[in-house]
């Protein structure tokens, strides 16, 4: 018996080292024909039968994909690559071709700078909110992570909230500033709403596709009998652009994950990611330009953390502006002359989107 521990221990360790595995039940009884009986062997065989499963689940002997020969592994591999359901199929492989496409690369290749500037810190937030990290890959498709991208019916920031989703979702729109357009509360009210669809509707899939056509449309769908959000891909039961939508998701994912494998050349992302800062209460209006001044830095420095401002200037009441943590304490000393700002005591990150949004 103890001739059967030390096999099999040998065994499971190559197992999980990716050593050379331990002899075969036929191996050891010709090496050791006096030594195993027939107990022994019936304890060896579950040993030799999960190595099987194992040399067939090895990346060199999995299927690829079909449609997908480029990554040259199954569909189960893909899918242990995302924390949010990836499915393959006709939709998804036609808007993933469109994305690598000649005419589109550059395009996209955009959009994973975006990613590579904004997916750690949205990728935080929207844990901490409980819902998965590669929901990221939703922003991607809505506005490519652009602070000030506008739909043409009006939808507004990385996360394209209309004006009254915004407002329940507690952001702010008025004269003076548009939250909507702000990354890091964007993204708060974004991981909120979409963990509110998915408890309502029980999928993911169903969540993006009510996050784009409404949750009223995809309820009065399931009411209708569809069972889930592909059924009513097939049955057209949504508008296309929700068909589309939620294919689009999954290929930007892919895509973005895999890039290399569909030959896109990714750069780093030349902005870096989000800058550090601290926030700054600035009592009453006043100028971005002044305030840039007395802190020594940029205005375009500020603007960059702050692109919910819709002017140069902050609004005529108490306003929580952020400062690069560089130049909070020098404009806490230089700007007594015009009210001195009260600094909170916590740095910390925000976006510099650039002024392209």
């Amino acid at each position: 018996m103890r001739l059967v521990v030390r096999i099999a221990a040998a065994g499971l360790a190559s197992l999980a080292t990716g050593a050379p595995r331990a002899a075969s039940a036929q191996a050891v009884a010709a090496a050791h024909p006096a030594r195993l009986d027939g107990a022994t062997a019936s304890l060896l065989a579950p040993l030799e039968a999960f190595a099987r499963v194992e040399e067939r689940a090895s990346p060199e002997t999995l299927e690829a994909i079909p449609g997908l020969p480029e990554l040259g592994f199954d569909l189960a591999r893909l899918q242990a690559d995302f924390d949010i359901p990836i499915q393959v199929n006709a939709r998804v492989l036609k808007h993933l071709r469109e994305f690598a496409s000649p005419g589109a690369r550059r395009g996209f290749l955009r959009w994973i700078a975006g990613s590579q500037r904004y997916a750690e810190r949205y990728g935080a937030i929207l844990e901490e909110h409980g819902v998965p990290r590669d929901l990221i890959y939703l922003a991607m498709v809505e506005s490519g992570f652009r602070t000030h991208a506008r739909s043409p019916v009006g939808a507004v920031g990385p996360w394209q909230f209309m004006a009254g989703t915004g407002r329940e979702l507690g952001l702010r729109t008025d004269r003076w500033v548009d939250e909507r357009r702000d990354p890091e509360k964007s993204a708060r009210a974004a991981a909120r709403f979409l963990r509110r669809l998915h408890d309502s509707l029980g999928d993911w899939h169903l969540a993006w596709a009510a996050y784009n056509a409404g949750p009223g449309r995809v309820a009065r769908a399931l009411r209708r009998g569809y069972s889930d959000f592909w059924h009513m891909e097939r049955q057209r039961v949504l508008p296309a652009e929700t068909r589309d939508y939620v294919a689009k998701i999954i290929a930007a994912a892919i895509l973005a994950r895999h890039a290399a494998a569909f030959g896109l050349e990714v750069a780093p992302n030349a902005q870096g990611p989000w800058a550090e800062y601290e926030l700054v209460v600035i009592p009453r209006s006043r100028s971005l330009a002044r305030i840039a001044r007395a802190a020594g830095v940029s205005l375009r420095a500020v603007r960059e953390l702050n692109p919910e401002l819709r002017r140069d200037v902050t609004p005529p009441r108490p306003y929580v502006l952020r400062i690069p943590r560089t130049g909070a304490g020098t404009l806490a000393e230089n700007w007594a002359a015009i009210g001195s700002p009260r600094r909170t005591a916590q740095a910390r990150v925000a976006s510099a989107p650039g002024t392209g949004g």
